[in-house]
């Protein structure tokens, strides 16, 4: 039996990809132990809040003051989720680390939370990247932090593509469609990094630009 047939999974990517998909069945063994696993507006955790719950110690939960029957039935969530876990390990390469599972699953989760801000306020975005495009052609929203501290669209200069983490960038800004959709790089500063997004919905940029054109006329 080759490498590749007895480890299926051969990257962090997958790795997530294959836990998310089978962590419905780890839902309803939280229901069973009557462990809520809802954020406060009633919607579903994310998996990578379960995922994580996985990593918790009694230790930790005395330490933020659990009772006791809480934190017992939290231990049995646990010791569910670690044996879900190891399962899955047992499909994926040795080369595939703890860390490179839990920061690719850490950075997933987050870029899904951060789209989620912007497509909660797209007609502001979108009214921006419209008149960025309009006055300077091609071009990339970056948006500051999160709650956003600042926007600015940005030209993307003609030339040859660069090399290295700019290169995916470009590509996306040489083939997007300004009139259904734009490209935005949200820059968290602590810790230091950039996550990328091609978006789309409606209203599309042009009609989101005249919902709010009176802001650009000031």
């Amino acid at each position: 039996m080759s490498k590749k047939d007895r480890y299926p999974i051969k990257t962090a990517e997958e790795f997530v990809d294959e836990w998310i998909k089978q962590s419905p069945q780890l839902f309803s063994r939280a229901k069973e132990l009557n462990i809520i696993l809802e954020n406060e507006d009633g919607t579903p955790m994310a998996p990578y809040m379960l995922f994580v719950t996985g990593q918790t110690t009694a230790g930790l939960m005395d330490q933020g003051g659990m009772d006791r029957k809480t934190k017992k039935q939290t231990l049995q969530l646990v010791a569910t989720i670690k044996k879900f876990n190891d399962a899955l390990r047992k499909k994926a390469d040795p080369s595939v680390t703890e860390g490179q599972i839990k920061e690719f699953f850490e950075h997933r989760h987050t870029h899904e939370k951060l789209q989620k801000v912007i497509e909660a306020e797209w007609v502001t975005f979108a009214s921006l990247a419209w008149y960025g495009y309009s006055h300077d052609g091609r071009g990339i929203l970056y948006i500051n932090d999160f709650p956003p501290k600042g926007a600015k669209f940005v030209r993307m200069m003609e030339g040859e593509p660069p090399i290295g983490p700019m290169k995916e960038m470009y590509q996306l800004v040489k083939t997007y469609d300004p009139a259904k959709e734009f490209i935005a790089a949200v820059l968290i500063p602590e810790p230091s990094q950039v996550y990328l997004f091609q978006l789309t919905q409606k209203p599309y940029p042009p009609e989101a630009y005249q919902k709010r054109k009176h802001v650009f006329k000031k």
